[in-house]
């Protein structure tokens, strides 16, 4: 006789033999026991989980000789035929070969005809979603009057595909997940059964493996065993081998090492491994896993959430976790899964996974958000930050125990040393910007944060130009962290956006801004200095620039008023005939006359040559002029000199608006003692509003 693998041969035969699925079982015990039973179920849930078993279980106890009962004998003549699946009754159809219309319309024409030999007749369609649309919409009528005789059975595993229409129309039960403790429980029933024996770790691995799936687990199970010299001593070893996964003392290790931030450590261990022969991508996981356990014996206290280790094992991860920081555990195994993911469209994983791991041994840890902000509030009272790491993470926080500096942890000394500690100084950016003398950060209220700086306002000149010196400010370097750290400063209002010097240091003698030239030949001069509190100069906020209208020429002015006033009506009745008009030069807009000019050809001429956008048009002008107005269209390139358009004008108006704000941004005080500090330069300027 051929051998029948386990999964096949230890299949559940009745609702009780269920593993994981009691409320299932007992959902469709009840409803048969009450004769409250569906006419259409729908099981849905991952692979392995019981789904096509629970449903012939389910058609056993409505055709059985003895029943309907929740609890089929599994002898008489339906039950046994139902097992061996020949009964004709229950019909069992493979949802992805038999996905066409004209299959279910084969099936709506037999529904009809009554039970052969059996009480009722069951149809369970497995992989239901991969039925077409037009089955699916072929089969709603017969789910929404069913024959009094029949049932239906659907099982998915994506029931997201499920059209709406059929869910509205059956009863859903979701199969879920089996834990690992079950899963093993169940396979040492069935090794008992058989006279074999695996290692307790041994089990738990393939618990894990099999990902919730109770069939997954008894076949990686049948591989185990074949695998095995001895089926009735077999190892964690072994397991492992046949599982590809490495051992767990080798894995350890490599996070070990990886967590202490040795690259030699961890490209030797990695290459041992690797060369071992070992699957990379189950060796990622088992990476992942180890840093999952130790982050929860990190931050937690309860046994029960290692539900599937030993004492010993909990006792060690707890030692290894002990020294390390939940932080520092997070954001390596958030970087791990970013390059586990990219693993299955690598063309080389080791290479992927090697330089990845190396990449990771050399990160600088990200400091906690609540750690800057105190550090940076230090900063502004005048003290001086403490080192990396001496902040309170999540975990302890409140716990009044300072918490363990992660393991190898490197840390900024130029961004994050005392003042009085010596500090290499930054290599300049700018050969042609004048290192600043350093400056303290005075603790003060910042002004409302706007896109559009204020100009500041006039006060008496200061009777020397020589800056005296002023208080030592804390190190300042140009890395990308100071300078995070400095804007972070100023969204969380720790320090204001002028960067002046304390209030019994002299003020810093500012460059004289040079003014912004616009294209229109006007100088815009740099507002006077603000007033100072206490030597601290008074925060100003400034609306933006009025907006100016654009100097046309004298004959066209006086209309352009008038011309915008036009364009907005016509906007509000017909935004199409609005965006021709835009782009039409104004030659004249007066006595019952609106000429226009464009180019012969282009889009706006085209148009207007139309009688009937000519006539909209018009028909407007009479409204806004209160009397008849003819539309006269002349071949001319719009020009801001002699025939403006409204498309110019505005673009104009932009650009000077623009100029404004980046001359007033450079002449700001605040701004000038930010750049010179970090020895920057401004990038771009937006105002908070453009014509």
């Amino acid at each position: 006789m051929s051998y029948v693998v386990l999964a096949r041969k230890y299949r559940p035969m009745r609702f009780a033999d269920m593993v994981g699925q009691e409320h299932i079982g007992r959902t469709l015990a009840n409803a048969i026991r009450q004769g409250r039973v569906h006419h259409a179920y729908l099981f849905a849930g991952a692979r392995g989980l019981g789904k096509t078993t629970t449903a012939r279980i389910f058609a056993k106890a409505l055709v059985c000789e003895k029943g309907p009962t929740p609890e089929p004998c599994n002898e008489c003549s339906q039950c046994v035929a139902v097992t061996e699946g020949r009964s004709v009754d229950v019909v069992e159809i493979d949802g992805a070969s038999n996905n066409s219309v004209e299959n279910i319309r084969s099936l709506r024409e037999q529904v009809h005809y009554l039970p052969q030999s059996a009480r009722r007749k069951v149809y369970i369609i497995d992989e239901v979603h991969m039925l077409t649309t037009s089955a699916f919409n072929a089969l709603l009528k017969t789910l929404e009057e069913p024959p009094a005789h029949v049932n239906f059975v659907f099982a998915t595993t994506e029931p997201h595909k499920v059209l709406p229409t059929i869910l509205s129309r059956v009863s859903r039960l979701d199969f879920r997940r089996v834990s690992s403790t079950e899963i093993v429980a169940h396979l040492q029933s069935i090794l008992q059964r058989e006279g074999l024996a695996v290692d307790a770790a041994g089990l738990r691995a393939i618990a894990r493996s099999s990902g919730g799936s109770v069939r997954d687990a008894m076949t990686l199970l049948d591989q185990v065993v074949a695998f095995s010299g001895d089926p009735k001593a077999i190892g964690e070893a072994e397991v492992r081998g046949v599982l590809g996964q490495a051992d767990r003392p080798a894995v350890m290790d490599l996070v070990d090492a990886l967590l202490a931030r040795d690259p030699d450590g961890v490209l030797a261990r990695f290459d041992a491994l690797a060369s071992a022969g070992h699957d990379l991508t189950v060796l990622s996981l088992q990476m992942l896993e180890d840093l999952r356990d130790l982050t929860v014996a990190r931050v937690c206290r309860q046994h029960e959430a290692f539900v599937d280790a030993t004492a010993e094992e909990l006792a060690e991860l707890r030692a290894r976790a002990s020294v390390l920081e939940p932080s520092s555990l997070a954001q390596t195994f958030d970087r791990l899964t970013r390059i586990v993911e990219r693993l299955p469209q690598a063309r080389s994983q080791r290479l992927v996974l090697e330089m990845g791991l190396l990449e990771l041994a050399q990160a600088e840890p990200v400091v906690p958000l609540g750690d800057l902000v105190e550090r940076l509030q230090a900063l502004a009272s005048g003290g001086s930050p403490g080192p990396a790491g001496t902040g309170t993470s999540g975990a302890d926080r409140g716990g009044g125990r300072p918490a363990a500096r992660p393991v190898g942890t490197r840390t900024d000394r130029r961004a994050l040393a005392p003042e009085s500690a010596p500090v290499a100084e930054p290599t300049p950016v700018r050969a042609a910007v004048d290192e600043p003398p350093p400056v303290r950060m005075p603790a003060v209220e910042p002004p409302p944060v706007a896109a559009h700086v204020a100009p500041p306002a006039e006060v008496p000149p200061a009777t020397s130009t020589a800056a005296p010196p002023v208080a030592a400010a804390p190190p300042v370097d140009d890395s990308p962290l100071a300078k995070s750290l400095w804007q972070l400063a100023q969204g969380t209002g720790l320090v204001g956006a002028s960067a002046q010097p304390l209030a019994d240091a002299a003020p810093i003698a500012a460059p004289a801004p040079e003014p912004a030239r616009p294209s229109n030949g006007t100088t815009h001069q740099a507002a006077p200095i603000p007033e100072r509190i206490n030597g601290v100069p008074k925060p100003t906020v400034a609306e933006p620039p009025p907006r100016r209208e654009l100097p046309t020429p004298t004959d066209v002015d006086e209309h352009f008023a008038s011309w915008e006033r036009f364009i907005a009506m016509v906007r509000d009745i017909d935004e199409y005939a609005s965006a021709v008009l835009r782009a039409v030069g104004l030659v004249t807009f007066r006595e019952g006359t609106l000429k226009v000019s464009a180019p012969r050809g282009s889009f706006a001429h085209n148009e207007l040559s139309s009688s009937d956008l000519r006539a909209r048009v018009e028909q407007v002008a009479r409204e806004f002029c209160g009397h008849a107005v003819a539309l006269e269209l002349v071949e001319g390139e719009p020009s801001l000199a002699t025939h403006p358009s409204l498309e110019l004008v505005d673009r104009r108006r932009r650009d000077e608006l623009r100029a404004t704000v980046e001359a007033e941004a450079r002449s700001h005080p605040g701004i000038a003692n930010l750049l010179r500090m970090f020895e920057g330069d401004i990038e771009s300027t937006r105002p908070l509003q453009e014509p």
